[in-house]
């Protein structure tokens, strides 16, 4: 007799040119479809539920075959072939683990489908003494006459106060892994630079990758302008993310649906730097218009509890705190410099 989930009796190869394959295919990508959408529409703690419901079956199913193989008296059983030790067993384990963990390197390593990630680039640099003028009007040539499209677009800040006070921040946004993947020729646009800027350029960071954290983000479009912006920069202790996005994403949905006016961005690195660093960007045009909420005169903490439960906002901020390196709270003020960023 055969065993119902005999894996070395019933051998199957199911080929590219058989209809089986490509209606197990249209079926996986439907169903994932479909999934993604409920959980896209679903409230955030609706979204943890889910996320432990699935990981739960996914471990049973990943236990239930070869303990079932392996009770039967009458199937020989092979630690090569029924053991989950293959790379797409490994890769399944993983993907469950992080329904519970959720930690993004993990992620990572899962090589599961993401949703193209919103790209931007950034690299500080300080001017020789003295010669700020000079390089500022030499910036300013390079990028009307290299920088003067979306495509191209390069946007520029000064720093106003903290320990890169007097450098500039440039920063490059709104791109996507093609932009990565482009092999472009730059060669002339950086010969530009060394020969007509690079002389007034006393030293430069490297550049850092960053993925924009669309779901914590608030009111930050193309099309969004500001005068100054607060960078705080964060770093989170190893393995605490979940406290970070949870109150970060309860965060954005009191923006939502109080009608928040601010500008906020929140972006995480992905190269070049500590992957647990993130920073948050506020963008006002005046000192004392961060922000506000126009249909009420409760403040933000009332409105949070009001949707979460009474003192969720305490709980949650100081889970979000706890989470956070103390070296890392670090805040410094900016202010856009026209001159050297691209007219759009």
């Amino acid at each position: 007799m055969v065993h119902p989930l005999d894996t070395q009796s019933i051998e199957v190869a199911i080929e590219y040119d058989d209809p089986r394959y490509w209606i197990m295919i249209f079926g996986a990508v439907v169903f994932g479809l479909f999934l993604n959408k409920l959980f896209d529409r679903a409230t955030e703690d609706a979204r943890g539920k889910y996320l432990v419901i699935l990981g739960f079956a996914m471990v049973a199913l990943q236990l239930y075959i070869p303990i079932t193989q392996a009770l039967d008296p009458d199937y020989t059983f092979s630690y090569h072939r029924n053991l989950p030790l293959h790379f797409c067993s490994v890769n399944f384990w993983l993907v469950a683990f992080n329904c519970f963990l959720r930690n993004r390197m993990l992620f990572v390593l899962t090589t599961t489908a993401q949703n193209s990630p919103e790209i931007w680039m950034s690299y500080e640099l300080k001017a020789k003494d003295g010669m700020s003028e000079e390089f500022e009007k030499a910036a300013g040539k390079k990028t009307k006459k290299y920088n003067n499209t979306a495509e191209n677009g390069i946007f520029t800040f000064n720093i106003m106060d903290g320990e890169n006070q007097g450098m500039y921040s440039r920063v490059i946004g709104w791109k996507d892994w093609d932009f990565m993947n482009s092999n472009e020729d730059r060669s002339e646009e950086l010969k530009y630079w060394r020969d007509n800027v690079n002389q007034y350029v006393e030293s430069s960071t490297g550049w850092k990758v960053w993925r924009r954290v669309k779901w914590a983000s608030h009111n930050w479009t193309p099309e969004t302008t500001f005068n100054y912006m607060l960078k705080h920069t964060r770093v989170i202790k190893p393995g605490m993310d979940q406290d970070v996005n949870h109150f970060l994403g309860r965060l954005k949905r009191v923006y939502e649906k109080h009608n928040y006016t601010g500008i906020t961005a929140v972006f995480r690195v992905m190269s070049g730097g500590n992957t647990n660093e993130y920073i948050i960007c506020e963008g006002f045009d005046e000192y004392g218009e961060f922000g506000s909420y126009p249909d009420t005169d409760k403040t933000e903490e009332e409105l949070y509890n009001e949707m979460f439960g009474w003192e969720s906002y305490r709980k949650d901020a100081k889970a979000y705190n706890d989470a956070l390196e103390m070296y890392s709270r670090t805040t410094e003020r900016q202010h856009f410099n026209s001159k050297l960023s691209t007219e759009l």
